[in-house]
Formats: C-alpha cells, sequence, structure tokens
C-alpha cells in the first residue's frame, strides 16, 4: 500500500467510525483512551489535526463550519487533493517543525489511524482497518514511536508502551505502542 492509498484508507476508517451513528450531544463529555481527552476534546484535536498537517502539505485550512463529520470529511477530501498535488519530496513546515514530507503524511495516517480506534472505543462502535493499512501503520509505528515522542506530561503525543502477550495482533500491539490499552475501558 502506497503512502497516499494508506492516507485514505485510515481517513476512511475514521469516516466510518464518525458516521456509524450521530454523536449527540451526551457524549461529547465521555472519557476516551487518551486520558486528556473527552470525545468532544478528541474531536477538536482530529480537526486540528487535519489542519495542521494539511496547511503543512501546502493547503488552506478549512474553517470550523458544519459538524464533526462534515468537517472530518471535507479536511480528508482536501488532505488527498492536497497530499496528491504536492507528492513526498522535500520539508513541510509544522507548526515550526519541519519534517520529511514523506514522515509528515505517514504522521497523518497514523493520527487517523489511532484517533479513529479512540472514538470507536469510546462510543462503543466497531473499527475495521484493513488488515494491510494495521500491518503498514504498526511498522511505521515500531520505527517513529520511541521514547522522544513518550511521556506522561500534558502534551506529550505518546504514553508509556503498554505490555500487550504474545498472541495480541497487530492492532493491538500498535496500540499498546502509542502508549493505550488495547483493551480499554475492561482494562483500564
Amino acid at each position: 500500500m502506497n503512502q497516499l492509498n494508506a492516507l485514505e484508507s485510515a481517513l476512511d476508517t475514521l469516516q466510518q467510525v464518525i458516521d456509524a451513528d450521530p454523536i449527540d450531544n451526551d457524549q461529547g463529555s465521555k472519557p476516551t483512551p487518551c486520558a486528556d481527552f473527552t470525545i468532544d476534546d478528541l474531536a477538536k484535536h482530529i480537526i486540528d489535526t487535519h489542519n495542521l498537517l494539511l496547511t503543512g502539505a501546502g493547503g488552506d485550512p478549512l474553517s470550523d463550519n458544519g459538524t464533526f463529520s462534515e468537517r472530518n470529511s471535507a479536511l480528508s477530501t482536501a488532505a488527498i487533493k492536497q497530499w496528491t498535488q504536492r507528492g513526498t519530496d522535500g520539508t513541510v513546515d509544522l507548526g515550526g517543525n519541519e519534517l520529511p514530507a514523506s514522515l509528515a503524511l505517514s504522521l497523518h495516517t497514523l493520527e487517523a489511524y489511532i484517533h479513529a480506534w479512540d472514538l470507536a472505543q469510546s462510543l462503543g462502535r466497531p473499527f475495521k482497518p484493513s488488515d494491510h493499512l494495521t500491518s503498514d501503520m504498526w511498522a511505521f509505528a515500531q520505527r517513529f514511536i520511541n521514547d522522544d515522542v513518550r511521556g506522561e506530561a500534558a502534551g506529550v503525543p505518546y504514553g508509556p508502551a503498554v505490555a500487550v502477550g504474545a498472541g495480541a495482533s497487530d492492532a493491538e500491539r500498535l496500540i499498546a505502542h502509542s502508549g493505550r490499552n488495547p483493551h480499554w475501558p475492561s482494562d483500564s
């Protein structure tokens, strides 16, 4: 799976989680596997992350108009279009951090994947990424998520890795590697 196809697959998975049922106002304050985020906080973070990565790739940020589903869908479409036009040569500026464009594209995919899982767990919805996407993201996460991007302080992207058993799936390993309990909330 090439990087653009992986991003499209992750964004589709995220949209499927969002659209499985309407997210009502009562659910917004529910906790998520991201200890610092409620569902409303996570939705805002997802949109902010999309906008950061879209503008880093040279696109224009989208407004905050519409529902979470509408904004996520519009940003997903804009991101695919922008990354298709831009390609992965050179670097991008992500809020003052210069990164190789190919790394930024993979980060966008990883963020969409992990946060789709977060939402699915929080809302009790299916999370059904393709096996190929899961395999690609697990391989990327093993290279990217290290002690430099881990910690328990606010603002640190990933928490300490969570131990999983030898029979864990790649999806469980990926989620645990990102600092989340893959059996949340039952084993929290």
